[in-house]
């Protein structure tokens, strides 16, 4: 018992004061323009917050301003301070979900020296929030906080909404070979009530958010179907795998190349393989270790210029 506070302690500590560390360096790049939204927010009622996020990040989530505005006006936090209190919540709430799902033990320092991982940490705030609530949701036991998280991580960044379509997917894939059962019904009408309520409150702007980001993603799409093809492999079921990444792929078509979707890819399939205990799989290793590797050029570039995106040299 004490061994595993001591851990869970350990791993909170690492994960602040790492945090701390990288976005004291990351000055530049989106940081520089959430700096601003964060710092213009004290002395500003809660009524001026969706006007000000457009205004400096070009964004309209709006539990993700509601959260800068609590931590900058509300509890007057320094932006660094406060982030890294939920990166330090999003470390841990990934390592229990890796845990829980018979994780192997050698496979921890590949996932949180990840490219990815430091991406979300650092540059992908919002992003960010988005999959810290989808794992708060996957841990959850209740049903309705589960579905709480969900519906209000897709408020946290819009395209949370392309993830739980590969969600969707899958349960539709799932009802095709075994039927639909009382849990998929209950899940596919909250579904439903979330997407009518983005549609009604939010559809201009992600029909803005569609059309900035609009454009062949030739790119993304050949890293999508290459990992959708180690994924095959790796698979004890290689045609709900399939089924996931199907809609990921044709937003990345679709949407272009300045989406992440490829990030969003990997983790699909990372979480997925991670469920079926395959993660250990040496091609999946080989990935992993890749994704490593590219993070010395991320880290290298954010500590010389202050954005790990800035003229990367293993980009």
């Amino acid at each position: 018992m004490y061994k595993r506070l001591l851990l869970y302690a350990l791993i909170l500590a690492v994960g602040y004061y790492a945090s701390v560390i990288l976005l004291e360096h990351y000055t530049e790049g989106d940081q520089r323009f959430y700096r601003a939204f964060y710092d213009s927010l004290p002395g500003h009622a809660g009524s001026a917050i969706a006007a000000l996020q457009k205004e400096y990040t070009g964004s309209s989530e709006p539990l993700f301003g509601s959260l800068m505005w609590l931590g900058s006006s509300y509890l007057g936090l320094e932006k660094t301070t406060y982030i890294s209190l939920f990166n330090s919540a999003f470390a841990f709430s990934l390592y229990l979900f890796c845990h829980r799902a018979g994780l192997q033990w050698y496979v921890y320092p590949l996932i949180f020296t990840n490219y990815y991982f430091l991406v979300l940490i650092t540059s992908a705030e919002r992003l960010k929030f988005g999959f810290l609530f989808a794992i708060l949701a996957a841990l959850a036991e209740r049903k309705w906080i589960r579905y709480l998280l969900m519906a209000s991580s897709t408020l946290l960044h819009f395209q949370m909404i392309i993830i739980y379509t590969s969600l969707a997917f899958k349960w539709a894939n799932r009802i095709f070979s075994e039927g639909i059962t009382p849990r998929m019904i209950l899940a596919i009408a909250f579904g439903s009530i979330v997407v009518a309520f983005l549609s009604v409150n939010f559809s201009g702007a992600l029909i803005e958010k569609a059309s900035y980001y609009s454009g062949s993603g030739i790119g993304e799409i050949v890293q999508l179907l290459a990992l959708t093809c180690v994924g095959m492999i790796i698979t004890r079921d290689r045609v709900q795998l399939l089924v996931m990444m199907t809609p990921i792929t044709v937003a990345a078509f679709v949407l272009g190349a300045e989406t992440r979707l490829n990030m969003v890819g990997v983790i699909v399939v990372l979480f997925q393989l991670i469920l079926e205990r395959r993660a250990n799989h040496p091609f999946f290793l080989i990935v992993l270790s890749y994704l490593s590797f590219k993070s010395i050029g991320y880290l290298h570039n954010l500590w010389l210029y202050g954005d790990g995106f800035a003229i990367s040299i293993l980009r």
